[in-house]
């Protein structure tokens, strides 16, 4: 992000009035996924205007779900403060990357408030595995502190990820095509392992789906 834009900064969010903004709800109309693109990572003005926008979705809009161009890790513990409380804003926006800024934490903030009062529940999405590793931490988190099958299985593929990075080897086979290798393998093996534990487990406790319920978005 650019310095400018960094959390160290203290800046004004305009509040209450969104009459500048009724042109871009008609553009929207009812489309139920929204882009916001930027021309720069960090501008200030541009994360400015998406913090109103979003706030304009979603009460206007009826949205429900941020997106964002985001480690998947970082992202689903940021979900767990909103949704929970639990946590350190300022900490967890910082492991957003380009999105540590104020106005991402100040949006931040924005939804747990909202999310304090309303039934449908604001919640954020990360679409990147930049960090694999970093995933699998926080899913370690979600199980039970004594030992078990997942959380072993965890670990290893923590320590697996790492050395393929190390190596220089691509888990994606879209970035690697031609690439063999006896260690892609044995992940893509105990991926499949994990999945499927995790799925089982979601789905027995009624749950299951990483997104809320499509009426909501």
């Amino acid at each position: 992000m650019a310095a400018q834009s960094r959390r160290a900064a203290t800046h004004h969010f305009p509040e209450g009035d969104q009459k500048d903004l009724v042109a871009f709800g008609q553009l929207v109309g009812k489309s139920t996924i929204i882009g916001l693109g930027e021309v720069t990572y960090g501008s200030h003005e541009q994360m400015q205007l998406k913090y109103r926008l979003f706030r304009y979705l979603v009460e206007q809009k009826g949205a429900r779900v941020l997106a964002l161009d985001a480690d998947l890790g970082a992202c689903l513990a940021l979900n767990d403060y909103l949704q929970t409380g639990k946590g350190e804003p300022q900490q967890l926006v910082a492991e957003l990357a380009t999105w540590d800024t104020t106005e991402m934490l100040a949006l931040v903030r924005w939804m747990r408030t909202y999310n304090e009062r309303a039934t449908s529940k604001l919640q954020i999405v990360g679409i990147g595995i930049n960090q694999a590793p970093e995933g699998l931490r926080y899913l370690r988190q979600q199980l039970p502190a004594k030992p078990n099958y997942l959380g072993e299985q965890l670990t290893a593929l923590q320590r697996q990820l790492r050395e393929l990075n190390d190596l220089e080897i691509a888990l994606n086979p879209l970035q690697q095509p031609t690439k063999s290798d006896p260690r892609l393998d044995a992940i893509r093996r105990v991926l499949a392992e994990v999945r499927t534990a995790y799925d089982v487990s979601a789905k027995l406790r009624g749950d299951y789906g990483a997104l809320p319920p499509k009426r909501q978005l």
